[in-house]
């Protein structure tokens, strides 16, 4: 089973201290470190209150494997504040509960960078609904990891893609990873780090990495 194989490499990881690892970039926030796994009661709880369903392989993860952390760049999410912070979840819940539910608008098909495919998706009068909140690029996905400077890894909730990972970037259109799931994905950079500690970002290989100053 892929997951208890993933457990293993997981656990050869975790507090790690190969030469060149803590020079990668994003390991200074995480530390090697993935917190423990949350229980099926507080997933299924995340569920109903936002009113969608956590593709498979990513519940797996959650509930057997570990929750934020050890990731890529700055690392791994999570269920964002609804879980970290009870009350401001609460206040974000309406917005939350749009955002994820929205149909998911990527294609693996659509390339590039530039902002025209959304004139295609939401119409010319894009620009206006995003300034009024109707729609977002992003909406029917949940972000995995944060790469810095607006580029992001997020998963796909819904449609014909749901469980797919992708790379966003603001109003770019994704860029959809060659693993079909998210095991696979993250299995990706555990074997990617391991073998060439290598500084850039996971799934941004041409680009060079900056780090924060906060």
């Amino acid at each position: 089973v892929q997951h208890r194989a993933l457990c293993g490499e997981i656990k050869d990881w975790a507090g790690n201290s190969a030469p060149g690892g803590a020079g990668i970039f994003g390991a200074d926030r995480h530390l090697w470190h993935l917190s423990a796994p949350l229980s099926e009661r507080r997933v299924a709880d995340w569920e109903s209150d936002i009113g969608v369903s956590i593709p498979e392989e990513y519940r797996v993860f959650l509930t057997e494997i570990g929750h934020t952390g050890m990731g890529p760049s700055y690392g791994m999410e999570g269920l964002y504040t609804i879980l970290t912070n009870p009350h401001r979840g609460e206040q974000q819940k309406p917005w939350m509960r749009r955002f994820y539910q929205a149909p998911c608008l990527y294609h693996p098909d659509r390339e590039g960078g530039g902002d025209e495919w959304l004139a295609d998706v939401i119409g010319e009068d894009w620009e206006a609904r995003y300034d009024d909140e109707t729609f977002d690029p992003q909406q029917g996905t949940l972000t995995l990891s944060q790469h810095g400077c607006g580029y992001e890894t997020v998963l796909v909730l819904n449609g014909e893609f749901r469980g797919r990972v992708a790379n966003v970037y603001f109003t770019d259109p994704a860029q959809f990873t060659q693993q079909t799931g998210f095991l696979a994905w993250y299995e990706g950079w555990l074997d990617t780090t391991l073998i060439s500690h290598a500084p850039s970002w996971y799934g941004y290989p041409r680009r060079e990495p900056v780090e924060s100053s906060t």
